[in-house]
């Protein structure tokens, strides 16, 4: 049984291979992919080397039917194809493939914003009293996003097919339903989620949204070789305390977006000096929950101090010459990045204030394009920090 102690899962700061806080991540690669930024790779591979790949993978499903599946559908085998390859080959490149492949493709925020939108309205005394052919002939978006998030799916399905097939649109319900099964169960996503999904890529259809091409690059092993975990060793002509400084890349909120969101960073901490002081002093205790560094604690016999939040580093048998001084100094020799010896400049890659200099009024009218439902502006007004 291994010395290493585990936070509990509900710990809310994690921090990532190079010292980013986790949850910041995830929010930081939504915004990086849906503003077609070069810079999408670099979070994708934050969190993948991190040791977060099902998760990642997890993460990708959401933005894809949250962003992009109603004006891409096709896309979800492509998808399916390329994790059922990684789940065999474990192969790094997989992750490079689904991302680039998501950042030549158009995207609006229709079921994201349905989402939110059942969020406030769900406990509404005077909804859904109509039957669901009602909703779809009305074509009341919200209505019919509540309607689904409260139902059973079998029966939605059914009607749905049976409405769009009368609306003129080509779909074989047996051979749809026996896809739909298929995948429905394999997806990491919200069964509903996926129907709304469906039901407002039909109706993008029938207004004539252009749609996404069938088309996918390809990457090469050499393109990913950048993201890769810098590590010290004999070859290496720079210590560990340098790896930051070259490994850091972007700043967590260069756009100063996370202020649209719920961050972790805010339940327990007041001010910022707080969590540079957990940062400075307490990293690694802090970074232990991503297994990355976990496995690098747990092969140089650390444990977790709860009280000092600090790590101990203690000698793997009593009869070995290795003692604790000895397995702290291998630790830090290879992963000593020491942050709080680095440049401000370097340090405010990972925690920078982050700045409240966006609404979500304003990212709608950003990325209202393509899209077919629109939130009135009262909703958008209030909606603010969304827990993602």
């Amino acid at each position: 049984m291994s010395k290493l102690d585990s936070l509990s899962m509900n710990q809310s700061i994690i921090f990532t291979r190079y010292l980013y806080l986790k949850d910041e991540v995830l929010k930081t690669l939504i915004i990086s992919l849906i503003n077609v930024k070069d810079n999408a790779l670099y979070w994708a591979y934050e969190l993948y080397y991190s040791g977060f790949e099902e998760e990642l993978f997890e993460h990708l499903w959401k933005i894809y039917f949250d962003f992009y599946y109603t004006l891409n559908p096709g896309f979800q085998d492509y998808f399916v194809k390329k994790y059922k390859e990684w789940q065999t080959l474990r192969d790094d490149k997989i992750i490079a493939l689904i991302v680039n492949n998501l950042l030549i493709r158009p995207h609006n925020l229709d079921i994201f914003m349905l989402r939110q939108c059942v969020k406030k309205y769900s406990k509404d005394t005077n909804i859904i009293m109509s039957s669901f052919i009602d909703l779809l002939e009305n074509r009341d978006l919200l209505e019919i996003s509540k309607y689904i998030f409260e139902r059973k799916y079998d029966t939605i399905i059914l009607e749905s097919i049976q409405f769009f097939i009368g609306k003129g649109l080509k779909i074989d319900p047996s051979k749809f339903l026996k896809r739909w099964k298929k995948l429905v169960g394999y997806l990491q996503i919200d069964k509903n989620i996926q129907i709304l999904a469906w039901i407002i890529h039909n109706f993008s259809q029938l207004d004539n949204i252009k749609m996404g091409k069938n088309l996918y690059i390809l990457v090469d092993q050499s393109e990913i070789v950048e993201y890769e975990t810098i590590c010290i060793d004999d070859s290496k002509k720079f210590r560990a305390y340098q790896i930051l400084p070259i490994a850091y890349k972007h700043k967590i909120d260069e756009g100063n977006y996370l202020s649209l969101f719920y961050l972790e960073r805010n339940k327990i901490i007041n001010d910022i000096n707080n969590l540079r002081k957990i940062y400075w002093y307490n990293w690694e205790y802090y970074a232990s929950l991503s297994p990355i560094w976990f496995a690098r604690i747990k092969q140089y016999n650390g444990i977790l101090n709860h009280q000092t939040k600090n790590i101990r580093f203690f000698k793997k048998l009593e009869e070995e010459l290795n003692d604790e001084l000895d397995n702290m100094d291998e630790f830090y020799y290879h992963f000593g990045y020491e942050p709080d010896e680095q440049k401000t400049e370097i340090q405010e890659h990972s925690i920078q204030e982050i700045k409240c200099q966006r609404t979500w009024t304003k990212f709608y009218e950003d990325n209202k394009n393509n899209g077919i439902f629109k939130p009135d502006s009262a909703f958008l007004e209030q909606l603010i920090c969304i827990n993602y």
